[in-house]
């Protein structure tokens, strides 16, 4: 005979399931433990094999540090995607930065870091191309500000380049580029497959710096604006005051990109 299955039901708040002759048996909740640190990664990055060292929080929990699988734990795995870069997020996020810092050139140059991060960003997502698909377009440009002192120190050595003042354009192969921005910027390995977007060496990469103007066109004392009486009288000419205001030097890089796979290469 057949035992039919009855549904749960819940008593005094708890959850228990009646089952034959046993009567009641209360259902145990497993504890929820709150984790406190990132200490290490270990396996392939995005593979099934791939753990955190987790740290937990607490006073209740007395067991050691122990290894958790991202793939059976979608949200912590989506957390540190999220915040890989981000050095203040766990132990082992600080000790990657402090890593990737150490390979690069004037890690403490704030102006070079933030050209580095859009050179970086280029080479990585899709954009639509001009005839409204999605994909890689071929050439590319990034704009930062650039201050007069961090151009001076990188840049402007590089031939070409005049000693003083702006300057409007000038091309240089990617070897005259890499010692500055670094190796690990100028490619970009994809996640979970053999190809890599590099800065294309067939082509090469176009720089301009400077201030651009800043005109602010000022009516307050034109006689013809602000006059007020019989429009028959009215001066014919608009004579405006213009007011320069202060910019901050941008620098633009324009280069190619290329997907190449690694494996080919090797």
């Amino acid at each position: 005979m057949k035992r039919s299955r009855m549904p749960n039901q819940r008593y005094a708040g708890k959850e228990w399931i009646l089952d034959g002759n046993l009567g009641k048996v209360e259902k145990v909740k497993q504890k929820e433990w709150e984790i406190e640190d990132i200490l290490d990664r270990r396996g392939a990055a995005g593979g099934a094999g791939e753990e955190v060292l987790c740290k937990w929080k607490g006073k209740e929990w007395v067991g050691h540090n122990s290894w958790v699988s991202l793939k059976e734990n979608p949200g912590l795995a989506s957390y540190l995607e999220v915040n890989k870069s981000n050095p203040l997020s766990s132990t082992f996020a600080k000790h990657q930065h402090s890593l990737a810092q150490e390979r690069v050139p004037n890690p403490h140059d704030s102006d070079l870091q933030y050209l580095r991060q859009e050179v970086w960003e280029e080479l990585g997502e899709p954009q639509p191309t001009p005839d409204g698909n999605i994909g890689f377009r071929l050439r590319v440009r990034v704009s930062v500000p650039f201050k007069a002192e961090s151009f001076d120190q990188h840049f402007r050595h590089l031939p070409g380049i005049p000693p003083t003042g702006n300057v409007r354009g000038a091309y240089f192969h990617i070897k005259e580029i890499t010692p500055i921005l670094g190796e690990d910027v100028c490619r970009r390995p994809a996640p979970r497959t053999s190809s890599e977007m590099r800065i294309n060496p067939h082509f090469k990469i176009h720089l301009a710096w400077g201030y651009k103007t800043m005109v602010r066109y000022d009516h307050s004392e034109c006689p013809c604006c602000s006059y007020v009486g019989p429009e028959d009288k009215r001066p014919h000419e608009c004579c405006v005051s213009e007011v320069y205001l202060p910019s901050q030097p941008k620098l633009t890089l324009s280069f190619s990109r290329m997907m190449v796979n690694t494996l080919a290469c090797s």
